[in-house]
C-alpha cells in the first residue's frame, strides 16, 4: 500500500478511550494541546478546522472532558474559555503518537516522504563525512603512536643520560670528600709546623733574653766597679782638697800674721829680704793650696755628673 493509502487509512481512524469517541478532530485538538499550555477555543478551531467555536465546545463537553484528557480553566462571566492537556492526557498522545500526530493529508504525506527522503540522504551524508572522520582520527592515532615512540626513545635515553649525570655526580661527591680530608691533614699538618716554628721563636727569644740579662748584669758588674773606682778617686780628690785648703788657709793666716808682727814689732824689717822671702813662699803656698782645692771640687763635680748621666742611661 501507497502513502496515499496510508494516509487515506489515518485520516479516518477513529480512537476511543473508556467509551468516549475521540474523531479527527478531537486529535487535532489533542495535537495542538500539547505543551502543557492553556489554549483558546478559538485558536482549537483552526487547528481542528472546525467553522465554530460550539463544535469545539460540543466535543470538549461531550468526549475530551468527560474522558480524562483535557481540563477547562475557571473564569467568569463573558471570558474566553481555555483548555489544557491533563497528565493523563499527556500520556495518552504519547500512547497514540502514531495515529495522533501522523500526517492528516497527501500533502503531509508527500512532505514527510520527502523530508524523510532528504534526512536519509543527509544521514548518508553524515555517515560518509563520519566515515572520512573516523579514518582521520585514525590517521591521527597512528601519527600519535609514532610520536609516543619517539618519546618514549627520548624517555629512555634521557633516563641513560640522567643515570651518567648522575653517576658523573656521585663520583664529583667522592672526590670532593677525598679533596676535603687532604685539606684538613694539611690543616693539621700546618698546625703543627706552626706550632714547632712557634717553639723555636719562643726558644730563640729566650735566649736573647738570657743574653740580655747576661749583658746587664756585665754592666751592672762593671758600673759598680766603676762608681767604686769614682768613689775612691773622689774621696782622695777630697782629700787633696781639704788638704790644699788648709794650707792655704794656713799660710794666709801665717802671712798675715807675719805681715802683722813686722809691722808692729819693726816696721823698719817689713821691707826686709828674709820678711820678702818669707811672704814669697806663703803666698806660693797660697796659690798652691787654692788651686789644689779648686781642681778638687771641679773634678768631684765632673765625677757626679758622670755618675749621674750613666745611671740615666741604664
Amino acid at each position: 500500500m501507497g502513502l496515499v493509502g496510508v494516509a487515506g487509512g489515518i485520516m479516518s481512524e477513529v480512537l476511543w478511550v473508556d467509551g468516549y469517541k475521540i474523531d479527527r478532530a478531537s486529535q487535532k485538538m489533542l495535537r495542538e494541546l500539547r505543551g502543557g499550555e492553556w489554549c483558546y477555543g478559538s485558536a482549537l478551531r483552526e487547528a481542528a478546522d472546525l467553522a465554530e467555536n460550539t463544535q469545539v465546545f460540543y466535543r470538549m463537553e461531550n468526549y475530551l472532558e468527560p474522558s480524562g484528557l483535557v481540563l477547562e480553566a475557571a473564569r467568569v462571566e463573558d471570558e474566553a474559555r481555555q483548555f489544557q492537556l491533563t497528565e493523563e492526557g499527556e500520556q495518552w498522545v504519547k500512547r497514540n503518537a502514531e495515529t495522533v500526530l501522523g500526517p492528516e493529508t497527501r500533502e503531509e504525506v508527500a512532505s514527510m516522504a520527502a523530508e524523510a527522503y532528504e534526512a536519509g540522504t543527509s544521514a548518508k551524508e553524515s555517515v560518509q563525512d563520519y566515515r572520512k572522520k573516523v579514518n582521520r582520527v585514525k590517521n591521527r592515532l597512528d601519527e600519535t603512536r609514532e610520536d609516543v615512540r619517539d618519546l618514549e626513545d627520548q624517555e629512555e635515553n634521557q633516563e641513560a643520560t640522567l643515570d651518567m649525570v648522575w653517576q658523573r655526580s656521585e663520583d664529583n661527591r667522592d672526590r670532593s670528600k677525598e679533596s676535603r680530608e687532604r685539606i684538613q691533614a694539611l690543616e693539621s699538618e700546618i698546625e703543627e709546623r706552626a706550632d714547632v716554628g712557634r717553639v723555636s721563636g719562643i726558644e730563640e727569644s729566650a735566649a736573647k733574653v738570657e743574653e740580655r740579662l747576661r749583658l746587664v748584669e756585665e754592666r751592672q758588674g762593671g758600673l759598680a766597679r766603676q762608681q767604686a773606682e769614682r768613689e775612691r778617686e773622689r774621696a782622695e780628690i777630697a782629700s787633696l782638697a781639704k788638704m790644699g785648703g788648709y794650707a792655704a788657709g794656713g799660710a794666709a793666716g801665717a802671712y798675715v800674721v807675719l805681715v802683722g808682727a813686722a809691722y808692729l814689732i819693726a816696721p823698719g824689717l817689713a821691707a826686709s829680704a828674709v820678711v820678702a822671702g818669707i811672704a814669697m813662699v806663703l803666698g806660693i803656698v797660697l796659690a798652691i793650696g787654692g788651686l789644689v782645692y779648686l781642681r778638687g771640687r771641679r773634678s768631684l763635680t765632673v765625677i757626679d755628673s758622670e755618675s749621674e748621666a750613666q745611671v740615666s742611661a741604664e
